[in-house]
């Protein structure tokens, strides 16, 4: 009988596949009670109560039981940072970063001119990180978080292209600053968090 436990969504059906090829043929499969709740550990909690008809057991319809799941959404961050990450580093990390960008439009407002070149620079950032967020959905066929959000970023992409005020003029050398810095910024939050962390982290717990 399958088992109980965190699992992602690929874990999840080749648990469930495994179990009805044990029971043979499936002429019935039915969820009820179907419950969703979200605890403090960004973990969403399933409770399904499954039934299934053997046509071996001549196909009456027999209560298999419940099958209690939680999938964390920092198991898909697992997998780009390694086993150590957990939710309390995706949410000082965030929440730091954005503790910085609202630093940086402040300090443009007050002070203007070049101080431009950081609200550009994350607003450069986070348009490449959009982007990395749907290649993560397409190559892995999973969710990845943020990418719902990467909408809001690419029409607010548009909006600093489109609409930014045509007397501000942006020096070309602060141009060429918000882009360097945007793109190590990207490149930093697309390969070293999920490719060198992580693989320093999982070689670290495969060796314990």
């Amino acid at each position: 009988m399958p088992r109980s436990e965190y699992l992602g969504w690929d874990a999840y059906k080749r648990d469930w596949q495994d179990f009805f090829d044990s029971i043979g043929p499936i002429t019935l499969f039915e969820v009820q009670n179907l419950t969703v709740n979200v605890d403090g550990n960004l973990a969403y909690s399933y409770s399904f109560q499954h039934y299934v008809a053997n046509t071996k057991a001549g196909g009456t319809p027999k209560a298999v039981g419940t099958r209690d799941i939680t999938v964390r959404v920092t198991d898909v961050y697992r997998k780009r940072g390694g086993p150590e990450y957990w939710w309390g580093k995706f949410f000082w990390f965030n929440a730091g970063y954005f503790v910085i960008m609202i630093a940086s439009v402040v300090a443009y407002d007050i002070g203007g001119g070049s101080w431009v070149i950081l609200p550009l620079a994350w607003a450069i950032e986070r348009f490449c990180n959009a982007f990395w967020h749907l290649w993560w959905t397409i190559h892995f066929r999973e969710y990845s978080p943020g990418l719902v959000s990467s909408i809001l970023i690419w029409m607010d992409s548009y909006f600093v292209v489109r609409y930014r005020p045509v007397e501000e003029v942006i020096a070309t050398r602060t141009l060429w600053g918000a882009v360097i810095i945007g793109l190590l910024a990207a490149t930093f939050l697309a390969f070293y968090i999920p490719v060198i962390k992580g693989s320093v982290m999982r070689a670290r717990v495969g060796g314990a």
